[in-house]
């Protein structure tokens, strides 16, 4: 499991499928697309859509499961 980062790194019970995969695919960014809204991706669709090129508040968040 990923080192929770506040801001950056959050854990969740449940992760979102991608909102660009055509196919479920977890979605584990949740991130401020170059298009304007926010959305949940995968790590291809995270590179592709993301106005920024790293983690922050008011950027993006990784989302990983939480334990137990």
């Amino acid at each position: 499991m990923a080192l929770i980062e506040p801001g950056k790194v959050v854990a969740v019970a449940e992760i979102p499928n991608c909102d660009f995969c055509p196919v479920p695919e977890p979605g584990k960014y949740d991130f401020k697309t170059r298009m304007g809204p926010w959305a949940h991706g995968c790590s291809y669709h995270w590179r592709m859509h993301r106005q920024y090129p790293t983690l922050g508040v008011g950027k993006a968040q990784l989302w990983v499961l939480r334990e137990g």
